[in-house]
């Protein structure tokens, strides 16, 4: 099952982000929110923006993989959503410098949800 082999580096990458909020809270002594601090509100939205995006395209992956798309073609859906999602998770983290990455990594996960729903549905239909 192609699917499961990306559910590995993503579920590292969330790891990091986690343990990224984990230590900036407890460097800063911040139990809740993230009391103005602009460091945690960048690793909170990095977290917070994969949670958010993830799942949704993992399962859009698997039913996409349910309705037998080339392994091939899923390696590369799956190959492109762990890069896009460290670009954009770099781009959040580091702030201003890292705009690029968190631009591209927008417009890919953008790009791969759209194109996961239209693979979907193309391939339910035929």
């Amino acid at each position: 099952m192609v699917t499961a082999i990306y559910v590995l580096p993503l579920t590292a990458i969330l790891v990091f982000l986690v343990l990224r909020v984990i230590s900036i809270r407890r460097a800063e002594q911040i139990s809740l929110g993230d009391a103005g601090n602009s460091k945690l509100q960048r690793a909170c939205r990095a977290h917070g923006n994969f949670v958010e995006m993830v799942p949704y395209i993992l399962i859009l992956m698997l039913v996409m993989e349910l309705q037998h798309m080339p392994a091939w073609a899923l390696h590369i859906y799956g190959v492109i959503l762990v890069a896009a999602r460290m670009a954009h998770a770099w781009g959040v983290l580091v702030g201003k410098g890292g705009m690029k990455g968190r631009v591209y990594g927008t417009i890919v996960t953008a790009l791969l949800l759209i194109s996961g729903a239209v693979g979907a549905f193309c391939l339910a239909l035929f």
